[in-house]
């Protein structure tokens, strides 16, 4: 069994356990979800496992045996001075890796895993907009299908969708990639809305893992666009 725990999404929370305690988190909506995503967890642990593809996991066994000295040991090495990296991806970047994963590119897999003596965090800022316009076109085709009953579902499809349906991704598919990287690729997730609050679980990230070292600015000084990110080419609605 792996020690995780699936929450909504309470911020603080999450950062105490992500950085502090170092479990796996994963967002989930409700409590049908929560059992849904624990079920997609433990199939990955078990393969993360026999395949020791992911050292950083640890039992529930193992995790319970260490006990109070365990949380003592984290609680050192998080203010001394750890080797830390942190990458931003705008949710479009996001999405885009998932389709070129999809039909075979290497990005995820070329990601390096992090072990026990350095940490990487990975800010994904933007899912969840890019969730909330998928569901808008998706309702504007269903309005629109209950409305015209005399059209076909196809018809409907090709005129609110016409372009973008390659675009669309269900919110539950980066959901799982998310998982995956915290099992496979043992790095930090976390997913940001604002490029406020993704400076500022930056600047957690590197004070719990460099002894108090300021992080590096995440953005760029003339256009203020975090680093590595692309414009968001959301959907016109």
């Amino acid at each position: 069994m792996i020690v995780i725990i699936t929450v909504m999404p309470f911020k603080d929370k999450i950062d105490s356990l992500l950085l502090e305690d170092q479990f796996l988190v994963n967002r989930t909506g409700s409590w049908l979800k929560t059992v849904e995503w624990l079920c997609h967890l433990t199939n990955m642990a078990i393969e993360a496992l026999l395949s020791e593809r992911s050292p950083s996991l640890v039992t529930y066994s193992e995790f319970s045996k260490g006990g109070k000295s365990k949380r003592c040991l984290t609680t050192v090495a998080s203010t001394s001075a750890v080797p830390a990296t942190s990458t931003v991806w705008s949710a479009t970047e996001f999405t885009d890796i998932i389709r070129s994963h999809s039909h075979g590119g290497n990005e995820l897999h070329n990601l390096p895993i992090s072990c026990k003596k350095e940490r990487s965090l990975i800010v994904i800022q933007g899912l969840t907009l890019y969730n909330k316009q998928c569901h808008k076109l998706l309702d504007k085709v269903l309005a629109d299908l209950l409305e015209n009953s005399h059209q076909t579902a196809e018809a409907c499809v090709q005129r609110h969708l016409q372009g973008v349906t390659d675009q669309l991704i269900h919110e539950d598919v980066p959901q799982w990639y998310i998982l995956w990287l915290q099992v496979f690729k043992g790095v930090i997730v976390r997913r940001t809305d604002t490029e406020e609050e993704s400076a500022e679980i930056l600047g957690k990230f590197y004070q719990t893992s460099t002894g108090g070292v300021d992080a590096p600015l995440p953005f760029n000084d003339e256009s203020g666009h975090v680093i590595g990110q692309k414009e968001e080419g959301y959907f016109n609605l």
